[in-house]
């Protein structure tokens, strides 16, 4: 199994966590379509993946302290952003399976490195599996060249187009 650094050289991820997170969306998909339901959005994406952190603090590292926000942005390359919204509106079977993948993830690290992964790192590879094929996940994926940028806990060190303010030190360029 491979693993890899990312922009800041700090932070890795690999090709377990990618499975995990790529098998995890994909068994949503499998289950919404055996429902006669269209798969879910990016909207829906976001607003499980904030649950499911919000709902996960053991399976990761500290990130200097930091404890992420519950809000989620997934940005396109077109400078639309798409950020989470109240935990009320998540699917609840998307946010259990994003727990149990964020659980399975944190033992991966554990065996390779010792530690649990940063919310940074599982953001990261869930932005690497979906920007690979976003249709085989999302009902909304972008087209026409669109793609997605990063996703990212909301914060406060960088600036998306879009949003007008700042992302977090958690966001994925």
């Amino acid at each position: 199994m491979s693993w890899w650094d990312i922009d800041n050289k700090r932070d890795v991820i690999g090709d377990r966590p990618a499975d995990i997170i790529g098998d995890t969306l994909t068994s949503i998909a499998l289950i919404r379509r055996r429902e006669g339901r269209r798969l879910p959005t990016l909207q829906e994406t976001a607003d499980a993946v904030a649950v499911a952190l919000a709902r996960s603090p053991k399976a990761f590292s500290d990130d200097n302290g930091q404890t992420p926000s519950p809000r989620v942005v997934i940005a396109l390359s077109s400078g639309a952003a798409i950020a989470s919204r109240d935990e009320a509106v998540a699917d609840e079977a998307m946010v259990t399976a994003f727990v149990q993948a964020f659980a399975a993830m944190s033992r991966a690290y554990v065996e390779r490195w010792g530690r649990r992964p940063r919310h940074r790192e599982a953001l990261y590879t869930i932005k690497f599996v979906l920007r690979a094929d976003p249709g085989a996940y999302v009902a909304d994926a972008p087209d026409d060249g669109v793609t997605i940028q990063g996703v990212m806990a909301d914060g406060a060190t960088r600036t998306h187009p879009s949003l007008g303010r700042e992302l977090s030190s958690t966001s994925i360029a």
